[in-house]
C-alpha cells in the first residue's frame, strides 16, 4: 500500500474511534451501558502503523492512544468539527512517534 493512502486510511480509522468513542461516551452519561460497542480501531491502527513491541510497551502505546482519544468527550463534534481533526492528527503523531524506523511497505 502507498504510504500517503496508508496514512489517509489510519487518520480515517482514528477518527471513526474518536467518533465512536464519542457516541458510546454519550450513550453511557444516559445511563445505557454501550462499551461493549467500542471499535477499537486503534488497535488496527497501531497494527497498519506497524507498532509491534512488547507486550508491556505495547500496552503503555495503547494506553496513551486512549488518554488521548477520550479528549473527544470534552467537546461538540457538530460544533467544533475542527477540534476533531486537530485530535485526529494529534493521535496518528503520537502513534507515528512509536512506529519502527523502518516498517515494512
Amino acid at each position: 500500500m502507498k504510504p500517503i493512502k496508508r496514512k489517509k486510511l489510519i487518520l480515517s480509522l482514528i477518527q471513526d474511534d474518536l467518533i465512536n468513542t464519542k457516541l458510546v461516551g454519550s450513550l453511557n452519561n444516559l445511563g445505557l451501558m454501550a462499551d461493549c460497542y467500542r471499535l477499537h480501531a486503534g488497535a488496527t491502527a497501531m497494527s497498519l502503523l506497524h507498532i509491534n513491541t512488547s507486550p508491556h510497551n505495547w500496552e503503555v502505546i495503547h494506553n496513551g492512544y486512549l488518554d488521548l482519544t477520550v479528549k473527544v468527550l470534552l467537546f461538540d463534534l457538530q460544533e467544533s468539527p475542527h477540534l476533531l481533526q486537530q485530535l485526529t492528527r494529534e493521535i496518528y503523531t503520537y502513534l507515528a512517534a512509536h512506529q519502527p524506523p523502518n516498517p515494512p511497505a
